[in-house]
């Protein structure tokens, strides 16, 4: 049986298009493309005018500074994944363990402020860690 060469058009035409949203896929993003600045909006959409971020609301605890935690430390911890084993800290808690504790705390304090605090303590612990000899 033969097959005409029209007749796997369709079939060759999809997978040369796989293939190149595969290869767009796989590349580096750079700068200088155009769907880049879709990630970093300059507003809230909807034409609404800038407003500014909220400010942290969280602290960091440092081990061996007491047993008794403020509200503040306990959205630090929430918020840090360091705890989950980010960067060069041991995994004190489970992936599931930290995402569910971070989604509830994102469901009950918006994602902005969760980011915002999020930034603030893993930030402090990456300076810290660096600290260390």
């Amino acid at each position: 049986m033969r097959l005409a060469l029209h007749s796997l058009w369709p079939v060759w035409a999809g997978v040369s298009l796989v293939k190149k949203e595969m290869a767009s896929l796989m590349r580096a993003p750079t700068l200088s493309d155009r769907s880049m600045k879709f990630n970093f909006p300059d507003n809230q959409g909807d034409d609404e005018p800038k407003r500014s971020l909220p400010k942290p609301n969280a602290k960091m605890k440092l081990s061996g500074s007491g047993l008794s935690f403020t509200e503040e430390e306990v959205r630090g911890l929430i918020a840090n994944p360091v705890y989950a084993g980010v960067g060069p800290f041991p995994q004190l808690v489970t992936d599931e363990q930290w995402i569910r504790a971070a989604a509830k705390a994102i469901r009950v304090n918006g994602p902005e402020q969760f980011l915002v605090n999020m930034l603030h303590v893993l930030r402090q612990s990456l300076k810290d860690a660096q600290m260390l000899p």
